[in-house]
């Protein structure tokens, strides 16, 4: 019996992870290419599992892109607004920065979040996330016409919130996805009285 290329990856595969039960359903087969793989055959089945399962990647590369989209976001809107304060808006300037500065900080969270979990989840969901965290804080703070307090414990709590939401979200997700990869790998009787091996990915 002969292995294909792709038959050695998915026994590779198979050999770093840990069984999670032991009857499957198997798609593919070598050995023969006749004779397909029975229900009945003899079977295991591997969960991939994540190298590491703590969020401190993800904290620390969420605040450090945080700050820098923060930095990056808030000056560009600032620049482009450059001309603005001729009009009647003096402050149109810092507006921009602060716009820009929520959207920036937002999206380098959101993508440092996801870099730091080896981007098992799902970046556009982690935007998102963020994102109704800092508009529901704003939108508090606008509710009550900008007050003093309520605006300083916006400013203090939406980043710790967002990153908080954020990392929740892109870890759930990463485990969602990761609980639907599964290897397996069947050892089968064919008909010309030899042995098979046969192969599953589910993704």
């Amino acid at each position: 019996m002969h292995a294909s290329p792709s038959a050695l990856v998915v026994l590779l595969l198979a050999a770093t992870t840990h069984p999670i039960h032991a009857q499957v359903r198997f798609r593919q087969s070598w050995g023969s290419s006749q004779s397909p793989v029975p229900s009945t055959a003899l079977g295991w089945a591997w969960q991939a599992e994540p190298a590491g399962d703590s969020p401190w990647p993800s904290i620390g590369a969420g605040v450090g892109l945080g700050l820098a989209g923060w930095a990056a976001g808030g000056f560009t809107a600032s620049y482009l607004a450059k001309d603005c304060s001729d009009h009647e808006d003096d402050y149109c300037q810092l507006t921009a920065f602060l716009i820009g500065a929520a959207v920036g900080g937002t999206f380098g969270m959101a993508l440092g979040v996801h870099v730091g979990n080896d981007r098992r989840g799902s970046l556009a969901l982690d935007f998102l996330s963020g994102a109704l965290v800092w508009g529901t804080g704003i939108g508090l703070a606008a509710a009550t016409g900008w007050d003093d307090a309520v605006t300083t414990a916006a400013a203090i709590t939406v980043p710790i919130a967002q990153l908080a939401v954020t990392v929740l979200v892109e870890r759930a997700t990463g485990r969602s996805r990761a609980g639907n990869r599964t290897v397996g790998i069947a050892i089968f009787p064919q008909p010309n009285g030899r042995t098979g091996l046969g192969a599953s990915v589910r993704f």
